[in-house]
């Protein structure tokens, strides 16, 4: 957990060349809102936007626990398909409708 004093790090954007509908608004808005990056995080097609979100989410609030199980949940399962590592966060939200995993490029 981070100190009082200590600034948490922004996420670096994911070098992918083409960004997802949904990753690509959401930049746009640059929302400052947590809310906003975990719905957003339920609706990109790459890994890398997922991890981005739930990156921007924690930095937003760093004290959300779920935010960051999620984010553990995604390096422990490193290479696997990304509806598997949504698992933890979509159901906290209970938004995730629709499967992105047969959309993610292999």
């Amino acid at each position: 957990m981070a100190k009082l004093n200590q600034q948490p790090i922004y996420p670096q954007l994911p070098t992918i060349t083409a960004y997802s509908p949904a990753f690509a608004t959401a930049l746009q808005e640059d929302s400052n809102v947590e809310t906003n990056w975990l719905w957003a995080a339920t609706q990109v097609t790459h890994s890398a936007e997922y991890r981005y979100c739930l990156e921007r989410a924690l930095y937003i609030n760093p004290s959300n626990d779920v935010t960051r199980q999620a984010l553990v949940m995604l390096n422990r399962q490193n290479g696997t398909k990304r509806s598997k590592k949504s698992g933890l966060l979509s159901s906290t939200l209970g938004v995730f409708n629709k499967d992105i995993s047969a959309q993610e490029p292999s």
